[in-house]
């Protein structure tokens, strides 16, 4: 038991989960960053409607993360990750793409 304790005691502390997300996804954002659209975006040469296409489609990808968060919010790994007052995002960009066609319509069929 007590070298248990010892090698528990001895042993690195995990780094923090933004870090770990941060180097494991380094090599992911540098091809990103080399995508054309991402270089005009970062550049500002997109045009409005690619913007708000672009809104419009991170609107569905949050909102199937946000579910998916929420059906296992009281799971012990997600518990402690799972602030959706601070991280929720699908709302929003809803509301800042105007939504008014696409959307919205897919988003009452699925209702």
């Amino acid at each position: 038991a007590a070298a248990a304790a010892a090698a528990a005691a001895a042993a690195p502390e995990a780094p923090p989960l933004s870090k770990s997300l941060k180097d494991g996804t380094k090599v992911a954002h540098k091809e990103a960053e080399n995508v054309a659209f991402v270089k005009n975006f970062i550049k500002g040469r997109i045009t409005p409607e690619l913007y708000i296409a672009m809104i419009q489609d991170l609107y569905h990808v949050y909102r199937e993360l946000e579910l998916g968060l929420r059906q296992h919010a009281e799971h012990p790994v997600l518990a402690e990750l799972h602030f959706p007052e601070e991280l929720e995002r699908a709302e929003k960009l809803k509301a800042s793409s105007g939504f008014g066609s696409r959307v919205s319509a897919e988003a009452e069929a699925e209702a």
